[in-house]
């Protein structure tokens, strides 16, 4: 049997969801790392190397259906991508300024306690 290379990731979670997902579908599949990456992971600890998915000719056609399914984010109806806004705790920018506030507290505090426990 001939296989095709089809997808290559370095997610690994995402590697493993897709092969259990064609293996589920009765589709031969394996996966290698490439190139001398494998040596690299072992060696240096590399935790994003790139894996590709093989699969036979015949059914690779099938296979790219069903990874593309699983890989496309699902799209957003129109009406809930305008009304849908971020939580004030999700924003990186928010949780950076309250990082800063209280790090400026606590520095007005320690210098306060300096001056007022040294004299």
């Amino acid at each position: 049997m001939n296989y095709q290379k089809i997808y290559t990731s370095t997610d690994h979670m995402e590697i493993q969801k897709i092969l259990d997902a064609l293996s589920e579908e009765n589709i031969p599949v394996y996966a290698k790392e490439r190139g001398a990456s494998q040596y690299f992971q072992i060696i240096g600890g590399m935790a994003f190397v790139e894996k590709e998915i093989y699969v036979g000719q015949e059914d690779a056609e099938k296979a790219l259906l069903l990874i593309q399914y699983l890989t496309e984010p699902e799209p957003m109806e129109e009406n809930e991508a305008e009304n849908y806004v971020v939580p004030w705790y999700r924003k990186r920018s928010t949780l950076a300024r309250i990082s800063m506030i209280w790090a400026v507290v606590i520095f007005f505090i320690a210098i306060i306690c300096a001056i007022l426990f040294t004299t």
